[in-house]
């Protein structure tokens, strides 16, 4: 498998990753791939990771915790193999987004729980307003603060 760094400082990943959105199952409206089969997603993450698929991608908002947990079941035993990324600011799509320091917080401590490790290697704004970007930087200040504490590696 070929890798590729990933960004200007990160690590090198595999250049095939797996995307979790699809795993995610039935959520209302647009934002879902439709019904899901939880034994064949777990197959397939197990798959990929065999086939030296390391970098894995979801959300909260895939599915509601769905993807992040079938993730974190499959890879489970296998993490200093793989990257993680996932992302905070939704938690559900009906929920909407909420960029609220506490809320981002809780979200990245389930996702912690959800995928069934201590650390996130890559964490994403998941969509976030202009405003969140370029005004109130303190979103920034609380990434460095998850990258402080370990709970990171890199935003």
């Amino acid at each position: 498998m070929i890798k590729r760094k990933l960004g200007k400082n990160g690590p090198k990943i595999s250049s095939i990753g797996f995307g979790g959105w699809g795993i995610g199952g039935k959520t209302p409206g647009n934002s879902s791939y439709g019904k899901t089969n939880n034994n064949k997603s777990l197959e397939t993450i197990k798959f990929a990771s065999d086939n030296n698929v390391q970098f894995f991608d979801t959300s909260p908002a895939y599915g509601n915790g769905v993807s992040e947990n079938l993730i974190g079941r499959a890879l489970r035993g296998s993490r200093k193999h793989t990257i993680i990324s996932t992302k905070i600011g939704y938690s559900s799509w009906s929920a909407g987004a909420d960029f609220n320091h506490d809320k981002l917080i809780k979200s990245l401590e389930s996702s912690l729980i959800r995928l069934k490790t201590d650390y996130i290697d890559v964490l994403w704004l998941h969509s976030p307003p202009g405003n969140i970007l370029f005004e109130d930087k303190k979103i920034f200040h609380l990434l460095d603060k998850f990258k402080k504490n370990k709970l990171i590696n890199q935003w």
